[in-house]
């Protein structure tokens, strides 16, 4: 996305850039004007996607048919007093960098709802499915500390939760904010869902796992359709967010988790020791329009192991994970992450 900051304190408008550069590098290209002549006359030579200006270059704006969208920048959200510039959206100027970029991303999305804007050209990205026969066995607790061991390694990760009864909410500081409901709907109206990924995506502090932020409604996820599914994980590697996008499922053979395991480059399926949790693994691997179909794919992560109770299984083994008495489920996810060897796909 082409992004113009102008804005005549320059010290500012540079580290604006340098900041969304660093941080937003798969987004957008930058270019960054302080003086309003100059300003004018890159617009009248050159179309441009955003334009984020301060207020002081207002001329500049008006007199250009060649911007996408316009954001003007103010202080302390002061009114647009000048009638010529009521129409435009307006963003306070000092907060986060993260917020002016989420509106940047918002805005855009509301103003293109039938554009399908195609950010730029993204890297490979990996989807490793988490799925489980049962519940109880720590799924959640691996599939994000696969996450987070990306994260270490110096990869981009981001963890989606599918379940039901979301846990994200318990591993990460998600705080208050838009997340999956607010993806599902735009996802129903049509926006620009690229954009709106961007703007609701949530990276933790403590890992730097990326993530949305649990639904509101428990009913938002038990609606998602095969279809949404297939246009969330497609805007999900579209938009270049991450190098490994780890899916974390309910325990269910439903249409749904069918077509994540056709979807995935690696399943990944966790179980425990108990008798309960082996005779489902076992059923699953009986299962052959469910198992046998992705042997070549599949491996298995032994969680809350003990050495006088193996498993019998037909899975690779990518790990084996003792019993750990740490009470946080982060502090637990991050230790299993740091300390317990697990095969993860390149």
């Amino acid at each position: 996305m082409n992004l113009i900051i102008a804005d005549n304190n320059i010290d500012y408008a540079a580290r604006l850039s340098a900041v969304i550069a660093q941080s937003y590098k798969h987004s957008f290209s930058i270019t960054v004007f302080s003086e309003e002549q100059k300003l004018a006359q890159f617009l009248h030579k050159n179309s441009v996607n955003v334009l984020l200006a301060d207020i002081s270059l207002a001329n500049a704006i008006m007199e250009s048919s060649n911007i996408g969208l316009v954001l003007v920048l103010v202080e302390n959200n002061e009114l647009l007093l000048d009638i010529k510039l009521k129409d435009y959206q307006i963003i306070n100027k000092y907060q986060r960098v993260s917020k002016i970029v989420q509106r940047i991303f918002d805005y855009y999305a509301d103003s293109n709802p039938g554009n399908f804007y195609t950010l730029k050209t993204r890297e490979t990205s990996k989807i490793i499915v988490c799925f489980s026969p049962g519940g109880g066995v720590g799924k959640s607790t691996i599939a994000i500390a696969m996450a987070c061991k990306y994260t270490m390694l110096g990869h981009r990760a981001f963890y989606l939760n599918l379940e039901k009864f979301s846990s994200t909410g318990t591993f990460f500081k998600a705080g208050s904010g838009k997340g999956m409901s607010e993806l599902l709907k735009c996802l129903h109206q049509g926006s620009e869902l690229e954009l709106k990924i961007k703007s609701l995506c949530r990276q933790d502090t403590a890992t730097g796992v990326l993530f949305f932020s649990q639904p509101d409604n428990l009913l938002d996820i038990e609606a998602v359709t095969v279809d949404d599914l297939r246009q969330i994980i497609s805007g999900l590697i579209s938009c270049s967010l991450c190098e490994y996008l780890i899916v974390d499922t309910p325990a269910d053979i439903s249409a749904t988790n069918m077509e994540l395991l056709d979807l995935a480059d690696q399943l990944v399926i966790i179980s425990d020791v108990s008798k309960t949790n082996q005779q489902r693994l076992q059923q699953l691997e009986n299962a052959a329009q469910v198992f046998a179909a992705h042997r070549h794919k599949t491996g298995l992560i032994i969680n809350k192991a003990s050495i006088g109770n193996p498993l019998k299984t037909k899975a690779h083994i990518l790990a084996r994970i003792p019993l750990m008495q740490i009470d946080d489920p982060g502090d637990l996810a991050v230790y299993i992450a740091q300390n317990c060897p697990i095969k993860l796909i390149c």
